[in-house]
């Protein structure tokens, strides 16, 4: 999302640059390598989103406490988009507005004290669902505003006819972190297999391949937005066992091709996810209920149409342009 929004904000006429704080493997060579390493990651990320050209690539380095290409800190609004850079954010820029885009509650390397800290930093805060709008204005001076994570449909669209589709056709994410609750939905895929032999599993991460994933998962390491729409119009079944998520693009984008959603009913899919609907939730950490799920779509033509159909007609709600707009004011107004 943020290099989506930072592509529709360079569109409308802004100057947007991102700022990449310096990684840690390249602390250790000496400056000179250091410096050329750092201009060509720069220059090669993000690997798997085409972004705007006119969109400049920075970095600071925490460690020199200065901007590694010669920018200096000169801006008119900047945004701290997750937990690592709100302090960074909080304590420079003093000329500038300075928002706080808040995706997840990110307690994964910390405690949930520091999650709450960064709330009450004194920045204007953006939220990404109900529940993250909730916990954050406990904490936050000011109430944060909520912008639900849209998608755009020029990509994100029916391209192949859903009822031609296989049921054994089916498709997820995968992502080491624990609370995307990964090791569910392969368990409940392996359950699926013993009964229906002709499954095949289509997903998409950012890591290698990992060892253990079964051979008949196809995986695309870094797939680019028209790979990730090939694979969501390919598959009749998205499968996602999230623990907890602050909203789950990846679920909204499937629903918006044409896939059933098949899910765990972790918070931030119920920003657009309603059970016998247009999606069939399960709890989290069950991998027998989302077996069970699956097997039923599997089964039953009928209802996996049906509830593809709603999937889309819900993800139509989901307009980019409307969230840019809100974006937009915030950057500006703010």
């Amino acid at each position: 999302m943020v290099y989506s929004y930072a592509n529709w904000l360079s569109e409308r006429g802004h100057g947007v640059s991102i700022m990449f704080m310096n990684m840690e493997s390249l602390k250790k060579l000496p400056g000179a390598i250091r410096s050329i390493a750092l201009k060509l990651s720069i220059h090669l990320r993000p690997r798997w989103f085409k972004l705007n050209k006119r969109i400049r690539r920075i970095s600071y380095s925490a460690d020199t406490k200065r901007w590694e290409d010669g920018y200096k800190d000169d801006f008119d609004c900047v945004i701290a988009t997750e937990l690592k850079t709100a302090a960074f954010v909080d304590s420079h820029f003093d000329d500038a507005k300075k928002l706080y885009f808040i995706q997840d509650f990110e307690n994964w390397d910390c405690s949930d004290e520091e999650v709450y800290a960064t709330y009450r930093m004194n920045m204007k805060k953006i939220v990404i669902s109900e529940w993250l709008k909730e916990i954050v204005d406990k904490y936050s001076l000011k109430p944060s505003v909520l912008i639900r994570n849209p998608i755009d449909r020029n990509i994100y669209c029916v391209k192949n006819n859903i009822e031609e589709r296989s049921p054994f056709s089916i498709g997820m994410l995968y992502h080491e972190g624990d609370h995307k609750g990964c090791k569910y939905a392969v368990e409940a895929l392996k359950k699926v297999k013993k009964n229906y032999p002709d499954v095949l599993v289509d997903c998409f991460g950012t890591t290698e391949r990992p060892a253990d994933l079964p051979d008949w998962f196809i995986y695309t390491r870094d797939a680019s937005q028209d790979e990730t729409a090939a694979i969501y119009n390919k598959v009749a079944i998205w499968v996602c066992a999230s623990v907890e998520e602050g909203f789950g693009l990846t679920g909204l984008e499937a629903m918006s091709c044409g896939a059933a959603l098949v899910s765990t009913e972790y918070k931030g899919v119920k920003e657009y996810a309603v059970n016998e609907d247009n999606a069939l939730l399960s709890p989290i950490r069950d991998s027998e209920s989302l077996a069970g799920n699956i097997s039923r779509l599997i089964d039953n033509r009928e209802e996996r149409i049906r509830i593809a159909k709603s999937g889309i007609k819900k993800a139509e709600e989901f307009s980019i342009e409307k969230a840019v707009d809100s974006f937009e004011r915030m950057v500006i107004v703010s």
